[in-house]
């Protein structure tokens, strides 16, 4: 019922309090259900680049879905093909990836892309006129790419935790109160922001 209230696009902080009330989480091993939680509600992090102003925004709402199915269905992602295509896109735009990499960008997009059109997979790979690249393949341990998939997705996991665990430690701090006089009125502290430009190893020249 979460996963399905995640497709909605409620705030994930409403669907991650409902989850840790009802104590329902993912702890697939690499994840304790804390962590999950976690990178549920977490910020999107794509690769720091000018290019990131170019994702499509539906990649950042489809990323979350496919999250909420990780953390509270049952997915064989570590993470989603939306959330790899959006992280790896503004690498592509700066430089050539590797043939590995290349193939884990086309798999990933490939399904993101059928899954906001709402097609077939298989009517994808014909409109790219690619071999398909299967889930078995990238997601199955010992498939042709499944090391360049693993260490991609377990380190955005990683970091997407890491973020949100300083975002719940800071929320936990009393608020610091300034001096103000009649003149001047504290000033709210601006939200930080959902996506989040970060150096990934995968595309360290």
């Amino acid at each position: 019922m979460l996963a399905a209230l995640a497709q909605l696009d409620p705030d994930p902080k409403f669907v991650a309090a409902l989850a840790e009330v009802f104590n329902i989480g993912t702890a697939d091993g690499a994840m304790t259900r804390t962590e999950a939680l976690r990178f549920y509600k977490g910020p999107i992090i794509v690769h720091q680049s000018p290019w990131m102003a170019d994702i499509p925004d539906w990649m950042f709402t489809q990323a979350r879905a496919e999250r909420a199915e990780i953390v509270f269905g049952d997915s064989p992602y570590i993470v989603g093909p939306t959330e790899i295509a959006a992280v790896m896109y503004p690498a592509t735009m700066e430089h050539p990836l590797p043939y590995e990499s290349t193939q884990l960008y086309l798999w990933a997009t490939a399904n993101a892309s059928a899954r906001h059109r709402q097609l077939p997979i298989c009517e994808i790979w014909k409109m790219i006129g690619s071999e398909p690249i299967t889930d078995e393949q990238v997601c199955c341990r010992g498939g042709k790419w499944w090391e360049t998939y693993r260490d991609l997705a377990s380190e955005i996991r990683r970091k997407v935790i890491a973020h949100q665990t300083q975002r719940d430690r800071a929320e936990k701090r009393p608020p610091l109160v300034a001096k103000t006089t009649d003149e001047t009125e504290p000033k709210p502290e601006p939200e930080k922001p959902e996506i989040v430009g970060v150096q990934l190893d995968l595309f360290s020249l």
